[in-house]
């Protein structure tokens, strides 16, 4: 059985290093010391979707909206997320919805008013549940966004849209968030001392090509709606993520396995220290102990960590060999991925091929 990790936010990687002290990771230290690292491209999702044989440029809104239940094989689709901004030095910071609570009723008056005031522009909003909605337009805008990840708790300024179209759409931006203002929605959030929903975040612009099935069987283990997305439109198995690793085992799984584990991903994006170090802890006992454990008794015939360091993917591979490598100096892994990030020279590249 060979298993694939995809661990986003596991390398924080400009991180105080205090933030590594204390810090017990016996298995991790284990797998980075033994594994071979490969490189593997520029930017982790868009290296994972080449290797599945998804679309480039990543239409991650059309498939997040697919995944959500939506229709969206027709149009081109945004995310257009509902955010708050929060004044600060002359910033604009961007809060998500894990910030505030947004309820249904409050999400549909909001999304009601903004297809009544946008409707002459081609501008159809669309809501998957009460906090991801969607923009659904008539064609491709010339311009480019920034993931919202890359904007939490950051100042939105430099991460407007750019492109040709850019200032058309900071124009709809600026008129969309005074519509919102004076919504009575907000009104009453202001009242009762909730974050006012101030605007929309667009981001993972993209059109859906027809459904292209899979012939590759490999099994995919993931939550998000983006990869619930993407197992509808290549037709592949999907299952809900285990808790751990213990019980992902037990189910005796066989074939080819690719497992995302996000715990570690908005701990990052929001310089969350705590939070990090606790997720890192969780994942050291559910997931990386028992995996060691199942590749030295063979259990698991080939392992590979995907992480992302500042030069891009890297794929760290183990088989059951590694046990034997008593030979090599025992380093903390955030040590060892340190020298990782700076290499010039690893392991040829790891063969994904997912299509």
């Amino acid at each position: 059985m060979k298993l694939n990790l995809y661990l986003p936010g596991l390398c924080w990687t400009d991180a105080d290093p205090a933030l590594y002290q204390q810090l017990p990771t016996p298995a991790l230290d284990l797998l980075f010391r033994r594994a071979r690292h490969r490189p593997l491209g520029l930017d982790g999702l868009t290296v994972l979707a080449d290797r599945l044989g998804l679309p480039l440029p990543l239409p991650h809104a059309a498939l997040s909206a697919l995944g959500l239940g939506l229709n969206a094989e027709e149009g081109y689709w945004l995310h257009a997320d509902p955010v708050s901004l929060q004044p600060s030095r002359g910033e604009l910071i961007l809060l998500d919805s894990s910030q505030f609570t947004l309820a249904s009723d409050e999400s549909d008056a909001l999304l009601a008013a903004l297809n009544t005031h946008f409707a002459d522009d081609g501008l159809q909003f669309v809501a998957a549940d009460a906090t991801h909605w969607f923009l659904r337009l008539p064609s491709a805008p010339s311009m480019h966004t920034t993931p919202l990840l890359q904007v939490l708790g950051r100042d939105i300024h430099p991460r407007l849209p750019q492109g040709e179209q850019a200032m058309h759409w900071h124009r709809l931006l600026n008129e969309l968030q005074m519509l919102l203002y004076q919504h009575p929605v907000n009104d009453v959030r202001d009242r009762q001392g909730d974050p006012l929903v101030h605007s929309v975040w667009p981001w993972g612009e993209g059109a859906l090509p027809p459904t292209q099935p899979s012939k590759h069987p490999l099994q995919l283990w993931a939550d998000a709606p983006l990869w619930q997305g993407i197992a509808r439109w290549q037709q592949r198995p999907i299952q809900p993520l285990p808790t751990d690793g213990t019980r992902w085992l037990a189910s005796t799984p066989t074939g080819e396995h690719l497992l995302v584990l996000p715990q570690l991903q908005a701990a990052t994006a929001w310089q969350d220290g705590w939070q990090w170090r606790e997720g890192l802890l969780q994942l050291e006992q559910r997931w990386f102990a028992p995996l060691w454990q199942a590749l030295c008794k063979g259990q698991v015939q080939q392992l590979n960590l995907l992480w992302e360091g500042p030069q891009g993917l890297v794929g760290s591979s183990l088989t059951p060999a590694v046990r034997g490598r008593f030979w090599q100096r025992s380093r903390p892994w955030h040590q060892l991925r340190i020298t990782l990030e700076h290499a010039t020279a690893l392991a040829p590249a790891l063969a994904l091929d997912w299509h």
